[in-house]
């Protein structure tokens, strides 16, 4: 393992970029969906499918009804309907 100073590795980014620096980072966080959701009259089942919702970039989850009926779960519990 490497230790770095921060300070001493933003002074440096500046110095390379002419002080226009900008962090670029990317990360993945796994999230334990429920299998199920009871949603109205339906139960609508899991089908593994992921998103980030447009309009605030919350994460989350696409569910199906046996009738062909699709919801999105987000993360902070509000559910959209397709």
């Amino acid at each position: 393992m490497i230790a770095i100073e921060t300070d001493a590795v933003s002074s440096l980014l500046e110095r390379i970029s002419g002080g226009k620096t900008r962090y670029i980072c990317q990360f993945h966080v796994q999230i334990a969906w429920p299998q199920m959701v009871v949603h109205g009259n339906g139960h609508f089942y899991k089908t593994g499918k992921e998103g980030i919702r447009r309009r605030d970039g919350c994460p989350t989850a696409e569910y199906e009804a046996s009738k062909g009926r699709r919801l999105w779960l987000g993360l902070d519990g509000e559910i959209d309907e397709d």
